[in-house]
């Protein structure tokens, strides 16, 4: 399986998926976060509020067997967040064009 990497926020960040699969359909349909509940729930209010329309889809959110972070309080759970990525496009008709005749009102 190959590796794509790349960085994100200034941080390198490695991705495993199948052969066939381009790092576009990559970014689109494997993402995930990890992190205590009320940040898990910001990243996704904070995609919510970007001006493109953006909507995560198959979300999947199940508790985390990753180690602890240093920002998470006590008696926090680490959750995983696996989900996709759906995002529209506005189709808006081009305006009419025009045969007015010049110094016509």
């Amino acid at each position: 399986m190959p590796n794509y990497s790349f960085t994100l926020n200034g941080k390198r960040v490695t991705v495993d998926a199948p052969e066939d699969l381009g790092l576009l359909y990559v970014l689109r349909d494997k993402l995930g976060v990890t992190g205590p509940y009320h940040r898990v729930a910001q990243f996704f209010a904070n995609v919510g509020s970007l001006p493109r329309i953006v909507a995560p889809i198959n979300v999947t959110v199940t508790p985390s067997g990753k180690a602890t972070d240093s920002r998470q309080r006590a008696d926090e759970q680490l959750l995983d967040a696996k989900f996709g990525i759906q995002t529209y496009v506005a189709h808006v008709a081009p305006p009419a064009l025009t045969s007015a005749k010049p110094g016509a009102p």
